[in-house]
């Protein structure tokens, strides 16, 4: 009985587990996150200028760089509105407005 009893419990807290790795932060906001000031705050979203030098990886697979809501496989931004975009080992120029996915 008893080892059923630990069995069960091992199940229960193997399934709740969830892990996120972060680098220079102790509030990683994916699946990997590098945060390059090391300036983010301990909880809580980081601003625009703090988010501006990170790398955030979400569990869907997308990875951006200075977003902490990637939504593309990957972007690289370098001026507000013009992004070249990496979807499916396709590169084109893309135009986006300005928000949190194209900072500089």
């Amino acid at each position: 009985m008893k080892k059923k009893i630990c069995l069960i419990g091992m199940i229960i807290i193997k399934t709740s587990l969830f892990s996120q790795v972060g680098i220079n932060t102790s509030n990683p906001l994916g699946t990997f996150h590098v945060d390059g000031s090391k300036d983010n705050p301990s909880s809580g979203d980081p601003s625009i200028s703090q988010a501006s030098n990170g790398l955030i990886a979400a569990s869907a697979g997308n990875l951006e760089l200075g977003t902490i809501t990637p939504t593309r496989k990957w972007t690289r931004c370098k001026t507000w509105g013009l992004c070249k975009k990496f979807d499916d080992l396709k590169r084109k120029n893309v135009l986006s407005f300005p928000s949190l996915s194209c900072i500089l």
